[in-house]
């Protein structure tokens, strides 16, 4: 019972309290001071533990749209990487079969252009009926669709212009392909091993951009 008495009274005293302001002379009387703490740029001796964290936005992430195996390694975990500098070479069967299919498309798209071309000049010489033009053309425009894909496919796979170019005029099939950073920063994580097999799910390079932490 006196437990539940002093709760209730020390309740009461809490719900009712107020604050309190002294005038100078009573904090005089009483010897209370104040006073603003000033800012200091230096710490006292001792250990400190502390987490810095990279903003989402200066994450940047390198994966591969198809499954790979790692050729070559050129970097390491922790490395200063510059914008367009070679990381990594990888190959693999879907690289090998997109390069194969846009060579196939490429030379049927071309074989169909000289079959308009040649039909088309004997449409103005009425030698053959226009029909036969109309279809030589929409046929060698199907081509024309299919090339284009395939080339969007190989630039979504990483190939560059100049691979492409070179694909479409030597028709010759590249074993790998590099992998370049397309941003500036640290290498923050990297799941790449030489002969490790990687799959499209994977992040295999992790970058911090350059930008303020948290």
């Amino acid at each position: 019972m006196k437990k539940t008495l002093l709760w209730l009274t020390m309740n009461i005293m809490i719900l009712e309290a107020t604050p309190i302001l002294l005038t100078p002379q009573q904090a005089k009387d009483w010897q209370v001071t104040t006073q603003i703490p000033e800012p200091s740029t230096t710490l006292p001796l001792g250990e400190f533990m502390a987490e810095v964290m990279t903003p989402p936005q200066n994450l940047h992430t390198l994966t591969l749209p198809f499954e790979a195996q790692v050729k070559k390694l050129y970097v390491a975990s922790y490395d200063n990487v510059k914008k367009g500098q070679l990381l990594a070479e990888v190959t693999g069967k879907d690289w090998i079969e997109i390069q194969q299919r846009f060579i196939a498309d490429a030379i049927e798209m071309e074989h169909h252009g000289h079959i308009a071309k040649r039909k088309n000049r004997l449409c103005r010489e009425e030698i053959i009926p226009k029909k036969e033009c109309i279809d030589a053309n929409a046929e060698f425009q199907a081509d024309k669709v299919k090339a284009s894909a395939s080339k969007a496919l190989l630039r979504g796979y990483g190939a560059t212009e100049q691979m492409i170019n070179e694909l479409s005029n030597k028709l010759k099939i590249s074993q790998t392909i590099p992998i370049k950073s397309d941003v500036s920063g640290k290498l923050l994580e990297l799941n790449l091993r030489i002969g490790k097999s990687t799959l499209p799910s994977d992040a295999l390079f992790v970058i911090q951009k350059e930008g303020a932490l948290w």
